[in-house]
């Protein structure tokens, strides 16, 4: 199939569907369902990786791009699949860097590197 663009171009490429807002209303729903969960749990819970990525607001994809990259949240594989306990992800938090209240504090940080 061929799309023709407002320059009249045209391009075999698909164009994306717009997004139907009750799916995307359900997905952030489940999500926060995901971090409710993941936030009251004990330190030593263990989660999949959906979960954390709904905790870092990121998606599978992206966190499997990480685990292949490494610098990630450190996790363990049981089988096939990737789990992350809790305490895992909130020392990785904390080692990312200082925290800071305001832009003109990370600038003052980032040239103290």
């Amino acid at each position: 199939m061929l799309n023709t663009d407002v320059a009249g171009r045209t391009s075999t490429r698909t164009k994306k569907a717009p997004e139907d807002p009750v799916d995307a209303l359900a997905r952030e729903a489940i999500a926060a369902a995901m971090r409710s969960e993941f936030w009251g749990a004990p330190p030593e819970a263990q989660f999949p990786r959906e979960t954390i990525a709904a905790v870092r607001h990121l998606t599978v994809q992206a966190l499997e791009v990480e685990a292949m990259r490494g610098g990630g949240v450190p996790y363990r594989r049981l089988g096939r699949r990737a789990f992350y306990t809790k305490s895992d992800y909130l020392a990785w938090v904390e080692a990312q860097g200082p925290i800071v209240r305001s832009t003109a504090q990370l600038a003052l940080v980032s040239t103290d590197k």
